[in-house]
């Protein structure tokens, strides 16, 4: 079926109520696309850095600022809403969130192009829940010089051994690569525990990738561009 538009709006909201549903003893519900390479140990630590006890969601804040008051999540990234907040955004019902959700879709001036992540993020902002800034996600495709034999280039190897912040999800990632990022976090951790882990030289700034991100996106929807295809940034933190 159509996975943009309208229709992914819908989806996100199915989605959230089918994590509400399973929901258990969780603090957290973690929206990521199928292309995304999650690492579950080290967006336990991030997550651990926010108060689970209340309502609030955590991502990347800077997107939508047109659609959105405040502005919402840029959701290449995947977000996190904690456990209160889902309670509360559910509390009339799901059918009741589903239907407000759909009423108030985030859309661009042409009436058609619309957004599921600064969706969810204004109905969370409508519903008093703050959106805070989560490091450690990559919500574009990194870039760097090539390796030999593999999918994955210098760049994502730099940001895999990063430790702060620490990374937590990769977007626009191949099952290829899923499985070589798995075994670069896995050889990381085997030699930290060994004690013979190789440090990696910095030259690498989360910050500055994550405003010219948020600058190319910003840059994306506001031309109410359709493009679909994932953001590439440099792996050195210029914005080209």
């Amino acid at each position: 079926g159509n996975d943009h538009n309208d229709q992914l709006v819908c989806k996100a909201g199915v989605a959230l109520q089918l994590a509400y549903q399973r929901l258990g003893n969780f603090s957290w519900v973690f929206l990521v696309d199928d292309d995304f390479y999650l690492n579950v140990a080290n967006a336990h630590r991030a997550l651990a850095s926010f108060n689970a006890s209340q309502a609030i969601a955590v991502g990347i804040v800077g997107c939508g600022g047109h659609l959105c008051r405040q502005g919402g999540f840029c959701g290449g990234g995947g977000f996190a809403i904690s456990r209160p907040a889902m309670e509360k955004i559910m509390e009339k019902g799901e059918s009741a969130f589903q239907t407000d959700l759909m009423r108030h879709i985030a859309k661009e001036k042409d009436g058609i192009t619309s957004w599921a992540d600064i969706s969810v993020s204004c109905f969370l902002r409508r519903h008093e829940i703050p959106l805070l800034t989560m490091k450690g996600l990559y919500g574009w495709r990194v870039n760097g010089a090539g390796r030999k034999g593999s999918s994955l280039n210098e760049g994502y190897i730099k940001a895999i051994h990063q430790t702060d912040p620490l990374p937590v999800t990769f977007h626009y990632v191949t099952e290829a690569q899923k499985r070589e990022i798995h075994q670069e976090f896995q050889a990381m951790n085997q030699s930290q525990g060994s004690g013979l882990r190789k440090l990696l030289p910095v030259e690498f700034d989360y910050d500055a990738q994550v405003a010219c991100f948020i600058a190319k996106v910003q840059q994306r929807r506001a031309q109410s561009d359709t493009d679909r295809e994932a953001i590439s940034l440099p792996d050195t933190g210029t914005c080209a």
